[in-house]
């Protein structure tokens, strides 16, 4: 399976990365580094916000956005939150946009989200079904929900993992800590398997659960 990757030098990348081989694109704001960290498929640069290059996703099967910048770093000024918003909305739109300029298109677009699309509900038991709260958070992960959903227009599964910030190996990240039903454990049966639902809550993250994680994705 050929993939396409953003998000790749995150802790849920790297692990990704090691079950794709060696048939991956990856994107990075800045490539040289990358390049230097990145042991499995080729690297590109993207700003995550302006236009793909032209044929970036060309023989793509999967692509996987796990990119966007940190929520859980600095303090949240204007600035940050436009930031927090437009590395996910925008870099989405512009995935998608590079999609409709295609003849073969991926099987499956999977896009991160998070569990802060409910806002805090206390001890309310959530599904995928559940409404979406008003907060900054949640808002922004509708509008990220939103573009990806047009993927589907396109005749792309779409999938959206939605993930909660825990905490492992002294540092926070990004990490669905909850169960996942009817997915397969290789990245390649994501590509017919059906959509993820991922709830969760703060806990320690080990190595194993990353590992799983990746093998879900």
């Amino acid at each position: 399976m050929s993939a396409f990757v953003t998000g790749a030098t995150g802790l849920i990348g790297r692990h990704l990365l090691e079950r794709l081989g060696e048939d991956v694109v990856v994107t990075s704001r800045n490539p040289e580094k990358a390049r230097g960290s990145i042991k499995h498929g080729r690297v590109i640069g993207w700003d995550g916000t302006s236009a793909l290059a032209q044929g970036a996703l060309d023989g793509v099967d999967a692509v996987f956005h796990l990119a966007g910048e940190p929520v859980a770093e600095g303090r949240w000024t204007d600035e940050k939150k436009k930031r927090i918003e437009e590395s996910r909305v925008l870099s989405t739109r512009s995935i998608v946009d590079a999609m409709k300029a295609m003849t073969t298109r991926p099987k499956v677009f999977v896009c991160g989200s998070a569990v802060g699309i409910y806002g805090s509900r206390g001890d309310e038991v959530l599904t995928e079904e559940s409404a979406p709260g008003d907060t900054f958070l949640a808002r922004v992960c509708v509008d990220w929900e939103r573009e990806a959903e047009k993927a589907e227009e396109l005749g792309v599964r779409v999938v959206r993992v939605r993930q909660r910030r825990v905490r492992g190996g002294g540092a926070r990240c990004n990490f669905p800590a909850a169960q996942v039903e009817h997915v397969g454990t290789s990245a390649r049966s994501i590509c017919e398997a059906p959509d993820l639902q991922t709830v969760g809550r703060d806990q320690p993250l080990a190595s194993h659960a990353l590992e799983e994680l990746s093998s879900v994705l």
